[in-house]
């Protein structure tokens, strides 16, 4: 795992951050709903976007449940491909082709 400040790729477009996660064949797991627009960003191209959508203002904890909730659902599916939004307690996803649904 590495961080955009790990990586020298603070203040990277957002279009860039997709392209070197394509190359690198990472899945990236980001706080920035922009990722979640399947046609600027389409996910079948990735090895998968993790979108965290909290509410305004979270705390730390709630971020790390939201984590954890995603890092519990890595254990039975793969994100390979596809795209999921984390909210609070759910995680809604997209496959290409497919209607979104719940895990």
């Amino acid at each position: 795992m590495a961080t955009e400040p790990e990586e020298n790729l603070s203040g990277t477009s957002d279009q860039r951050l997709f392209e070197i996660c394509q190359a690198e064949n990472r899945c990236l797991v980001s706080l920035d709903m922009d990722f979640a627009d399947i046609l600027r960003f389409p996910p079948g191209l990735s090895k998968g976007i993790v979108v965290l959508r909290p509410p305004q203002n979270p705390t730390p904890a709630l971020l790390s449940q939201m984590v954890l909730l995603v890092l519990e659902i890595l254990k039975r599916e793969s994100v390979d491909g596809r795209l999921w939004i984390a909210e609070p307690g759910r995680i809604r996803v997209h496959e290409p082709g497919h209607a979104d649904d719940d895990a």
